[in-house]
This record gives structure tokens, C-alpha cells and sequence, in this order.
């Protein structure tokens, strides 16, 4: 336009100096007359002037004029503002060029730079309805510079007000029924409640006499609703302007489209004063349609489609400034001026102001509303609107705003990333269906619908006589990387509540429709679809590290703290399918989502690395929507993982807690507005391979190199798992959530390094050392809103396992006990091998985790767990070999039941076994593939009576507490059978290795690197009532009977030694065979000889030093039992006056009564405050019927070592 304007001025100016070369002549010329022309100078001046008007204000002038009239026109209908700077008609290039169009709404404000309109009628081939895509379009639309604003959503707001008026006019129906119940029914007609006036049709008008349109009730109950055709009303309107009374008036739509639109430069902005921040979308350049195609029923009237393509779009977040709260504290702050200042307000029915007229009355109040010169609005608002009152645009928001809060303070939005999505390119699709009238059921018969309608089964029928019309939106992204966390999901909320907020109203079935009515949607679906290379990142606030960055920790208070992240990376052919109801049957609303995502991996902030990787990822879930708004909702997801390969570290673990616990906070709401859900989430691993890190120190350099680690991997063929999170209480002080796990044929392997012995030498026997056949686990765990002195959270474990094998070798048990230190234990952040080299040459001491300089007390409650196991058809196998596993002791297991509680204080174990029988196989890997069902083939195997083994463990002061007194008890009923020199050989054997494996001195660190040992004190006991055992060796056997063995051990200091062993054997009888040379029967023996004594055993050692460590022990015992005081007797002469102790809620027992230990006994000469008495001493202990009943039958060994 400026171009055109450049070279039209030297024409006028042409002109201008012609005219006035004329004038002059007139004037000054050969005429006799010396009178100047004025009329001919003032036409010429003129002339010029209204030239110079045409040419360079014409444009304006006439946008101005333009948009003027429309603005009158829509302003009194629409409440919509619309003005143009500048507007060119351009009829020879079938052109209307405009600049600057701005668009001001109650809902949205929208700015266009420049454009032009152009009609191409000089194309003979065009793109009409039904005709080839490749075809341009007769209609063009250019667009420069589009700012898009979104503040409000009005309809969302009126379906409020419409539910309230609703629910009114129900109960004042209600009332005057019950006032005048013997009235005539026909004068109630007008009472009738809302929800019970039928749709469609004559009897249900569109529009009521006071202008406000009515939503049919399951509308007033969903914000979000599809487009009303109002065919009646485009009827109505159109039947005055259109010529031909035959034509339907939506026809101009259908011959006026399809139109092109391009766009260069836009953005969306999304937010208002109620939303903390705002939502900027932006694209480079943007094309696509509008038209109109033939709908997916015969009975609707057409489809709409809009179609773009938007390349370079980003999406970004910004603090806005204008943020002054929440809607509620909107409406709360403004009642409370309004009750204020005019107190009359509160003797009105508050259902009054729900009619128009009143609320427009009642908007007076607020001059500043209605009065834009009223100069002071009120005091929460004026942080918003300020004094100019003007909107800055697009501009106001390109620099981020962050509010002044220091990096140490524990509120800080450390995760708030603002870039929120970019992608290439995204190319969007909008449909509706302009809906028809629903036929009578005997005209409409079409067999073909009747198929379609069975093969695309509705959310719910309401009588539309055919399939529904469509309604939805699909998305194809190209190359997206979109970041979205917990920070995130608070400011959705934000933009969920001023957007489109919840109507707390029971809504109601939706009412079948008639011959006559309007079809209706019943759905609208949502399909995104992913090309190419997506990542998503989810950043989160690591609460596990907060102790590094308070005022105790070692990081500075003035240090940027870094986020965690998790990102997922999505292969290309990945789609995501949503469908929202939006008709309500009996049972409510039913959402439905599913997400396929094909070569999904994860990798987070922990080591940089993938840690899962998937083949497809399929996720369903389940959101029903009850008819009471605050009935409880049951939302289920299913999620299934194919071929999935997952290598977890225990920093994973607590980075996936960290994000559940980023995710659940932030601010509740109140009781009043409480709707309780229960989620259910239902999770499926087909073909997968779990792996877990058993490296010496959790030393971890390469964590996706199998060669370069020692990995336990458990793989399966399905495992199935269940976890439910009830939150149906408000605001609970405790809350259990249950879960459970079954699974079928799992295998069990160790996979060691390239250096490793044991993978240079070993085979498939040795890496897999365990197989089970069935697995049901089902537990709960109990956690605590707020973390006091009297709560225990507690996890608890009921596990079942059937046909399971177990191959016993030592390395593999010293592999499978570093998943305690690993996972659970003093080593649960990993580190690479530079880390722990430069940690122990700083301070040898310094081994593990920084468990002392972490601990935080009261921050966090005490934790317990409870277990109980049970195996069923098991086998355990003890190899005689070092590195294979193929000759071996066999152990079938019927029954085996395993009970642990653990506490902070104390844990107790306690196992029992079935009796079962021992015997040899010279092939082990047919015992290990028929799990249970082995069995002695030369008849000779040991008998065991059943095992019971009773574990008591008494842990010390926080945060490491330490195991101060371990007690061991064995309990073993009988051991009978008949055995070989085969047998013996291959339990001797395998007993041999097992230790040499489980010492594993060839590939375990050098003791110079192992942590210091505790000075704990361990009492062992082993019990044995009967041994009947016979070994046979060609013609001779040997018999051993026993009678009530017991040997026990303790490594408990005192006076004298430091450790004891006694063993006591009540009877002892050894006897020898040797089978009848001459005799028929081979089966007869005759007893050679034989032997019978009893025996009584006692050992004690007493080692260079031992004094040192005598009192260090006992110093460790008094510092770790100073609280508890369980063990009092063991260090201390002094006697509580009970025999149990109450510390907090917790009961905690002594092992031994007072009444046992002499409290007569000196103390010690050489540590005063520190009493070492034993009761084996005589020389401390009077009572000399214990010393002869030690001493009787028996003799006494003391021995010292130099």
C-alpha cells in the first residue's frame, strides 16, 4: 500500500504544478482584465487537498467507517468491539487488504497486523466439496502478526448460573407442590423443574423472553459442550434476507467454502488475573482450510472442518504480573466489600441475583465496572488493572517475572521449567457435525447405518436413530520435545478452575430423544498422534536432598539448586486417544483414554542414562463420572509394557518417590468442595528383564554395559500387578494402600563382569541359580500425613511362591546380600570408582552414605516391616562343583514359611521348615527343571525332621542403628536316614566350596576397603534332640545315635575371655556293622562293636588384645542401649525394677530377667563403671551346683592364643 502511495505522489504533485501553471497564466496572462482568479486557485488548492485525502487517508477513513458499522451491528447482539486502522478495496485483484484489526470480546481479545482477503476468480479449477485436495480454494486469507488473547470463558460461567436458576426453580417447584398438593396439575405447568422439560422441538425454545439462552440440562452440567446447531433460529433469521424460500439457510456456508488461510507469525495467549501464569503459544507460520464435507450420517446436515498446519510452534509459560488470586478469593473479597458498603444486601435471597436484571443491578454497586472514567477501583483489583487500565499486549509477558525468594527457602519453585513444548511442526484438525432431526423409526431403515452403527459402538444411546454426530480434534505432532512436571500440573489446575470450573450439582440422565428433536453428540474424541523423534521431561523438587540445602547442610544458602528430571523418549507411529461424554447415562459420565507408545525409553538426571527401555507401552485408563458431583469416582488405569528392559539403582527409586511426593503436594481444597477417587492402577510386564546393580560399594561406572557389572536379573513371561491409592478420606492422618503381584515362570540370574572367575569359568548352571514357577504377592503400606514421634509407617508382605529351585552357592549368596546394602542398606547412592577412591584417600573412615549428616530428627517417622513368606514344591541344591553346578546335594523343601518384622529397634525372624529328606543326584539339572518332584534313585538320603530358626536383632540409636545384640536359635527335631560315602563326600565337598564362594576372595574388594565391623555381641544356639544316621560302605556301616545335642556359642566379653563355644551331647552311641559273609540274605548285619558316653564341651578364647576389644564392646552396647536400656544386665550391675520398658508407644522387652544375674558381683579393677561377669566363671559365681552341673560327666578346655 505504501509502495502504490510512493508512485501516485509525483503524479500528483504533476498535476498540482500543471494547475497552478494555468492559474497563473489566467491570471497574469495577455487578458485584459488584471482580476485574479480566485474560484479557479481555491478549486485548484481543493482539488489537491482532497487528491492528498484520497490517496493517503482514504483507507483509513474507510476502515474507520467500516468498523464502525460493525461494531454497532455487533456490539448490541455480541458485546463484541471491533475496529480497523486501515481497509483498501481492491476490486480488479479481487482483493481487500487490511491493517491493524483488533477484535475485543468478553471471552477473548484478538489483534491482526495486516491481511488481505483476495477472491481468485480468474481460477477455471477450484476446490469444491467433494473434489481433490491438490485444487486451491476460490477464497484466500492472509494473515500478518496474529496476537490471540484468551481471558474467559463465559458459556462455562453461564452454565453455573443456568444450573443454579435451575435447581431453584426445582425447589420452589417443590415447595409450592407440597403448599398446594390439591391444585389442579395443569396449573404447575410452569413449575416444572428444568431437568424434566424435554429437548427439541417447539416445546423447548432456544431463546426465552428475556434474551438469555437456555442449556438442556446435562449441558448445565458440563462446561465444556459441543456447538449448538440453532437450525431453527438461522431459519428464522435467514428466511427474510434469502430469495429462495426453498433453500436451507446454512446452504451459503456450503457454497462460500472452502477458504485457505495462511498465517505468518501468531501466538496465543491464554490467562487472565486469576491464573498465576500465563500460557504463550507460538508458530512461525501457519496454513490451512475451512470447508465443509459430507457428515458420517445420512441424517445430519454436513460436516465443518478446519484444518492448519503450524511449523516452528513453541509453547512457553510466564509469571504474570497481574496474578491476584484465585477466582473464589475474587468473589470472596468483592461480597465482602459489596456487604460492607451496603449491608441491605444481605437480607436478598441470594437466587434472586441470578436473573439478569438483577445482577446488572447488582453490578451497579461496583461503579469502577460500569464507569470507565470512575478513576479508583477497589483495593483487590487495583494490583491488576493499575492506572492506565490498559492492556500491553503480547509484549507485556516476553521477559519472565520470578517473585524474590531466596534459593535456600524451602518454597521456592526450583523445577518450574517455562519452556513448556517445541515442535517442528503440528498439524491440527477441527470436525463437527451440524446436527439433523431424528427420524421417525419406520422412515428410517437403512440397513447400512444399522451395520455402521454396530461397528462403532456410542458412549451411550440417546435415540439419535443413527450414529451420532461427530465432534473432536485430531493433532499430528512432528519432532516435539515437550517438558511438563509437577509445577506444571498445579498451574493446570489453576487453568482448570478459571477456565472451566466445576459445577458442584448433581447432574441427571440425559433424556432420550424423539421423532423430531435434534440429534445430538454424544462424545468428543481426541487423537494425537506422534511423528518422529518426542521426548517429554518431567522435572521435579528432590524432597531427598533438602537436607543439603538447609541450614545444616554444606551446600551455600545462596546456591541455585539444581532440579531433578525424568525424560521419556516416544518413537515415531506413537498416538494418544481421548474421549470425553457428553451425555449422561444412569451410571454418569465414562471418560476413556488410551496412549500407545512404540520404543519408549527412560533416562534421568541420576547418571545420564537409560534405565528402561520398552518395545510398546500400552496405557487405558478409565475416568467415570458419578451423577452426584461428590460421589465417590473409581478410575482405573491399565498399563501393559512389552518386552520391557529395566535396570533400576536404588537413586531411581528415590527419584521416582521424590516426584509421587512433587506431584501430591501443594494446597488441598476445603471439606466442602471434597470429592473422594479411588485410583487403581493395573500394570502387566510381558517378556521382561529387570536387573538390579550388585557391584562391591554400589560402584557403578557403565551403567548400560552388562560386561562391566555384576547384575541380578529376574526375568518372567507376565507378571501382573495391582496398587490401589484410596483417596476417599479428606485430609486423613493415615492412609493404607494396597497392592499385590502375581506372576508365573521366573528365572533368576547373575550376570557377573568379564573379569569376574566366575564368568570366565562358569556356565548357564552357575548364572541361573533359581527358577520359580508361580509368585502371588499381595501387601499394603501405611504412611502418615505428618511425621510424629508416635507414628510407624509399615509395609506389609505376604509372598507365596510355588515349584521353586534354588542352586546354593556362596558367591551368588554374597552377591544377593550386597542387595541390602545396595538397595536398603549403607551404600544407596551409587558412585563410580574416581568418587570412592577420592573419599576414602580423604578420609579412610568415611565409607557409604552420609546417613549421619542427613538425618533430620522428627522429620520423617519410623519405618517398619513386616513379611511373611511361604515356599511350597521347592527344591534347594548344594553343587559339588566350584563353577558348575551338575553333581549336587538335593534338598526337596514341601514346605517352607519365613516370618520378619523389622523395626527401627529391633527385628525378629523366624523360619520353619517340613520335614524333608537330603540324598545326592548325579545330574542336578533334571532336579532343578522338575522343581519338586526329584527323588533318591538308589535309596540312600538323610531324613530331616523340620527346621525352626529364631532370629532376634536389637538395632541402636538413630540414624544408623547399628546391630548391638544378635540371637540366633536352631531347632532341629530329628535327623534319621541312610547314607553312602557318595553322599558324604558331595555334602563335605559342596559345604567347602559354598564357603570358599561365599568368601569369594579372588573378586571381593581387599579388606583394606571394607567398612569396620561393629563390636555387637552374637549369642548361636543349635538344638538337636535325635540323630539316627547310618552310613554304609560296601559290607561294613557305621550307626551314630544322639540324644538332646545342644551347642552354644556367644562372642560376649568378659573378665576371663572373649568368646565361648559349649556343646553338651546327653548320650552319644557309635556303633559298627559288617554284613554275614556266609548268610543267604545280604540285608543281615552283626554288630563289631559299638560305643555309648555323653559328652559336655566348653571352649573359650581369649586372644592377644582382647581386652581392648572386651571394652569396646561394652562401651558400643552402653552408648547404642542408652535409650532402650534392653540389655542393661550384659554391661551394668545396676538392675531396673521391672523387667520391660515403655519408650513412646513402643514395649520393648529385655532378653534376660534380672532375677538371672547376680548383682553381687564386683566390678571390674580395670574399667570401673563397665561389669564383665559370666555366669561360666567360678570364680565370680557362688552358686556351685551350675558349676557342677557344667562340669559333671564332662571336662573343660581353655585355650589362648599368642
Amino acid at each position: 500500500m505504501m509502495t502504490t502511495m510512493g508512485r501516485m505522489f509525483p503524479v500528483l504533485l504533476a498535476t498540482w504544478v500543471c494547475c497552478f501553471q494555468v492559474a497563473a497564466a489566467q491570471i497574469l496572462g495577455d487578458s485584459d482584465s488584471s482580476q485574479l482568479n480566485v474560484l479557479f486557485l481555491v478549486e485548484a488548492i481543493a482539488i489537491f487537498f482532497v487528491a492528498i485525502a484520497i490517496f493517503f487517508f482514504w483507507n483509513r477513513l474507510l476502515g474507520i467507517v467500516v468498523g464502525f458499522a460493525i461494531r454497532l451491528f455487533m456490539w448490541k447482539s455480541s458485546k463484541v468491539h471491533v475496529s480497523i486502522v486501515s481497509l483498501q478495496i481492491s476490486p480488479l485483484a479481487g482483493r481487500i487488504l487490511f491493517k491493524d484489526v483488533r477484535y475485543h470480546s468478553t471471552n477473548m481479545s484478538a489483534r491482526i497486523l495486516q491481511g488481505h482477503i483476495t477472491w481468485r476468480f480468474w481460477k477455471w479449477y477450484v476446490r469444491k466439496e467433494g473434489t481433490s485436495d491438490r485444487l486451491s480454494s476460490r477464497c484466500l486469507v492472509h494473515l500478518e502478526g496474529l496476537e490471540w488473547f484468551l481471558y474467559n470463558r463465559s458459556p462455562a460461567f453461564d452454565a453455573i448460573v443456568d444450573r443454579m436458576k435451575a435447581a431453584n426453580e426445582g425447589k420452589t417447584a417443590q415447595s409450592q407442590e407440597t403448599k398446594h398438593k390439591d391444585a389442579s396439575s395443569s396449573s404447575s405447568s410452569d413449575d416444572v423443574p428444568t431437568e424434566t422439560r424435554s429437548e427439541g422441538g417447539e416445546d423447548d425454545p432456544i431463546e426465552k423472553g428475556n434474551g438469555a439462552e437456555q442449556l438442556p440440562p446435562e449441558r448445565l452440567a458440563r462446561p465444556l459442550s459441543p456447538p449448538i446447531p440453532n437450525v431453527g433460529i438461522l431459519r428464522g433469521r435467514l428466511s427474510r434476507w434469502t430469495t429462495k424460500k426453498h433453500q436451507e439457510p446454512w446452504q451459503w456456508q456450503r457454497d462460500f467454502l472452502p477458504v485457505d488461510i495462511e498465517i505468518a507469525t501468531g501466538a496465543v495467549v491464554l490467562g487472565n488475573d486469576a491464573t498465576p501464569i500465563v500460557t504463550i503459544a507460538e508458530f512461525k507460520k501457519g496454513h490451512g482450510s475451512l470447508e465443509t464435507t459430507e457428515s458420517r450420517s445420512i441424517l445430519d446436515v454436513f460436516k465443518s472442518v478446519a484444518s492448519f498446519s503450524f511449523t516452528g510452534v513453541k509453547v512457553i509459560v510466564r509469571t504474570n504480573p497481574d496474578y491476584t488470586g484465585a477466582l473464589l478469593d475474587h468473589g470472596r473479597r468483592a461480597y465482602e466489600e459489596l456487604t460492607k458498603n451496603k449491608p441491605s444486601i444481605l437480607e436478598q435471597m441470594q437466587h434472586t441475583f441470578l436473573r439478569r436484571a438483577d445482577f446488572m443491578h447488582l453490578a451497579e454497586e461496583f461503579e469502577w465496572l460500569s464507569n470507565q472514567f470512575f478513576a479508583k477501583p477497589p483495593t483487590y483489583a487495583s494490583a491488576y488493572y493499575g492506572t492506565d487500565k490498559q492492556w500491553k499486549g503480547l509484549a507485556r509477558y516476553r521477559n519472565d517475572i520470578e517473585a524474590d525468594i531466596g534459593p535456600s527457602d524451602p518454597q521456592l519453585e526450583y523445577a518450574k521449567v517455562t519452556t513448556v513444548l517445541e515442535a517442528r511442526k503440528v498439524d491440527l484438525v477441527y470436525y463437527s457435525d451440524v446436527a439433523g432431526i431424528v427420524p421417525n423409526p419406520d422412515d428410517h431403515t437403512d440397513p447400512t447405518s444399522r451395520a455402521s452403527k454396530a461397528a462403532n459402538p456410542q458412549v451411550y444411546d440417546v435415540g439419535n436413530g443413527d450414529l451420532p454426530p461427530e465432534w473432536g480434534l485430531e493433532f499430528v505432532v512432528h519432532e516435539m520435545r515437550m517438558v511438563y512436571g509437577p509445577w506444571h500440573d498445579r498451574q493446570r489446575d489453576a487453568f482448570t478452575k478459571a477456565f472451566t470450573p466445576a459445577i458442584f450439582y448433581q447432574s441427571t440422565k440425559t433424556d432420550r430423544l424423539k421423532p423430531g428433536d435434534y440429534r445430538m453428540h454424544t462424545e468428543m474424541r481426541v487423537h494425537i498422534e506422534l511423528v518422529g523423534h518426542t521426548t517429554i521431561r518431567v522435572p521435579t523438587r528432590e524432597s531427598s536432598k533438602d537436607w543439603d540445602y538447609d541450614k545444616h547442610g554444606s551446600k551455600p544458602r545462596n546456591q541455585q539448586r539444581k532440579y531433578g528430571w525424568m525424560d521419556i523418549d516416544v518413537g515415531p507411529k506413537s498416538t494418544i486417544r481421548y474421549v470425553m461424554p457428553l451425555v449422561a447415562s444412569q451410571a454418569g459420565f465414562d471418560a476413556l483414554m488410551e496412549m500407545e507408545f512404540h520404543g519408549m525409553s527412560a533416562s534421568s538426571s541420576i547418571n545420564y542414562a537409560n534405565f528402561m527401555r520398552t518395545k510398546v507401552v500400552k496405557v487405558r485408563a478409565s475416568m467415570p463420572t458419578p451423577l452426584e458431583w461428590n460421589a465417590r469416582r473409581d478410575w482405573t488405569f491399565d498399563i501393559d509394557l512389552q518386552d520391557a528392559r529395566i535396570s533400576l539403582l536404588r537413586d531411581h527409586i528415590t527419584l521416582i518417590t521424590d516426584l509421587a511426593k512433587d506431584w501430591s503436594s501443594g494446597a488441598t481444597g476445603d471439606f466442602h468442595h471434597f470429592i473422594p477417587c479411588d485410583y487403581q492402577f493395573q500394570i502387566t510386564l510381558t517378556d521382561y528383564i529387570l536387573k538390579l546393580y550388585v557391584n562391591d560399594f554400589n560402584i557403578v561406572d557403565s551403567p548400560n554395559k552388562s560386561e562391566a557389572n555384576c547384575l541380578l536379573e529376574v526375568r518372567g513371561a507376565r507378571t501382573y500387578a495391582e496398587v490401589e491409592v484410596p483417596l476417599i478420606r479428606f485430609r486423613p492422618e493415615s492412609s493404607t494402600i494396597p497392592f499385590s503381584v502375581q506372576g508365573s515362570d521366573l528365572a533368576l540370574l547373575m550376570h557377573m563382569p568379564e573379569w569376574h572367575t566366575h564368568s570366565t569359568f562358569g556356565n548357564q548352571n552357575t548364572a541361573q541359580f533359581a527358577k520359580v514357577g508361580k509368585l502371588r504377592l499381595r501387601g499394603s503400606y501405611l504412611y502418615y500425613a505428618e511425621p510424629t514421634p508416635e507414628h510407624v509407617e509399615c509395609i506389609t508382605l505376604f509372598i507365596y511362591l510355588d515349584d521353586v529351585a534354588f542352586r546354593i552357592i556362596g558367591w551368588v549368596i554374597r552377591r544377593l546380600m550386597l542387595i541390602k546394602d545396595n538397595y536398603a542398606g549403607s551404600f544407596m547412592n551409587f558412585q563410580t570408582t574416581q568418587d570412592f577412591h577420592n573419599e576414602f584417600v580423604k578420609s579412610p573412615r568415611s565409607w557409604g552414605d552420609k546417613t549421619v549428616e542427613r538425618y533430620r530428627p522428627g522429620k520423617s517417622d519410623i519405618f517398619e516391616v513386616n513379611l511373611e513368606l511361604e515356599i511350597t514344591n521347592g527344591t534347594a541344591l548344594l553343587p559339588r562343583e566350584l563353577y558348575d553346578c551338575v553333581e549336587a546335594t538335593v534338598l526337596p523343601v514341601p514346605k517352607l514359611e519365613v516370618h520378619l518384622r523389622s523395626h527401627e529397634a529391633f527385628m525378629e525372624l523366624v523360619v520353619n521348615a517340613r520335614p524333608t529328606t537330603i540324598f545326592h543326584s548325579s545330574d542336578s539339572t533334571v532336579c532343578f527343571a522338575e522343581h519338586g518332584t526329584a527323588a533318591p534313585k538308589n535309596g540312600k538320603s538323610l531324613y530331616l525332621g523340620g527346621l525352626s530358626i529364631r532370629a532376634d536383632r536389637l538395632f541402636g540409636l538413630p540414624p544408623k542403628t547399628p546391630t548391638y545384640l544378635c540371637l540366633w536359635d536352631f531347632f532341629i527335631p530329628q535327623i534319621g536316614g541312610h547314607c553312602d560315602a557318595t553322599l558324604i563326600e558331595c555334602i563335605q565337598t559342596g559345604v567347602s566350596n559354598f564357603n570358599l564362594g561365599l568368601g569369594d576372595h579372588a573378586n571381593a574388594p581387599l579388606e583394606l576397603y571394607n567398612p569396620p565391623l561393629d563390636r555387637d555381641v552374637t549369642i548361636f544356639k543349635v538344638v538337636l534332640p535325635r540323630v539316627d544316621v547310618t552310613a554304609w560302605a560296601s559290607t561294613d556301616a557305621i550307626n551314630l545315635r544322639l540324644t538332646n545335642l545342644a551347642y552354644d556359642t556367644n562372642d560376649r566379653a568378659t573378665l576371663q575371655f572373649s568368646s565361648m563355644q559349649s556343646l553338651t551331647i546327653e548320650e552319644l552311641e557309635l556303633s559298627l556293622y559288617q554284613q554275614q559273609a556266609n548268610s543267604m540274605d545280604k540285608s543281615k548285619y552283626f554288630r563289631l562293636a559299638s560305643a555309648s558316653f555323653g559328652l559336655n564341651l566348653d571352649t573359650f578364647k581369649a586372644p592377644r588384645g582382647w581386652q581392648e576389644q572386651a571394652v569396646s564392646q561394652q562401651s558400643f552396647m552402653r552408648q547404642q542401649d542408652a535409650v532402650t536400656r534392653r540389655t542393661l544386665p550384659m554391661y551394668s550391675t545396676t538392675s531396673p525394677d521391672d523387667g520391660s520398658y515403655h519408650v513412646g508407644p513402643l514395649f520393648l522387652p529385655r532378653p534376660f530377667p534380672s532375677e538371672e544375674i547376680d548383682s553381687s558381683s564386683s566390678e571390674s579393677s580395670w574399667e570401673s563403671e563397665i561389669s564383665m561377669t559370666s555366669s561360666t566363671d567360678p570364680s565370680l559365681v557362688d552358686d556351685t551346683t551350675d558349676i557342677s552341673r557344667l562340669l559333671l560327666g564332662g571336662f573343660s578346655i581353655v585355650t589362648s592364643e599368642s
